[in-house]
């Protein structure tokens, strides 16, 4: 949906960054995170799941029961239909509310977030098929550079020097296109 909105509005694509860490203290991360949003929430009294936006799995009660989870039918279908919203016709604008978080909620993405390559891949295979010129580079070169996606490890948040070369760095690349 970002590159349709960019590319409506006939402005350039924008600078993407992909923040990404050791996909292990990520998936412990999301998991702390979530179930204690869960219990801030239950201990306001709110006990009742809408099994339609995250299905009878959800809460899992285990991260292997969310990596389970979130490798399940009903998650990549999530998905699938999350990455077709952007052809179909949304009322008002509005996104549906299956899809205003994760596909499937937080705990759904975490075996997904874990992968972060893919949905790396997924952006920049977007933004390529939406702003970039036909044959202007050979189909392996293509697939092997990423254009439209940088990646900053998380650990240079906490370094400026290594922050401010990377960052210098897309800023350069941005110019190029």
């Amino acid at each position: 949906m970002i590159a349709e909105a960019y590319r409506l509005a006939n402005e350039p694509p924008p600078v993407l960054i992909a923040c990404v860490r050791d996909p292990v203290q990520q998936a412990v991360s999301w998991w702390k995170y979530e179930n204690n949003a869960i219990s801030w929430g239950e201990s306001m009294g709110l006990t009742e799941w809408n099994i339609k936006l995250r299905s009878e799995a959800y809460p899992p009660k285990s991260i292997s029961e969310a990596l389970a989870f979130s490798q399940s039918t009903f998650v990549r279908e999530s998905y699938e239909k999350a990455e077709r919203l952007v052809s179909t016709k949304i009322d008002e604008g509005i996104l549906p509310p299956w899809a205003m978080t994760w596909p499937a909620g937080q705990l759904g993405s975490i075996g997904r977030s874990g992968n972060f390559s893919s949905n790396i891949q997924r952006y920049e295979r977007v933004f390529k098929s939406y702003f970039s010129e036909p044959n202007q580079e050979t189909v392996q070169e293509n697939a092997n550079r990423l254009s439209y996606v940088s990646v900053i490890p998380i650990e240079f948040l906490s370094d400026d020097n290594k922050l401010n070369d990377t960052l210098l760095s897309i800023l350069n690349k941005a110019a190029l296109r």
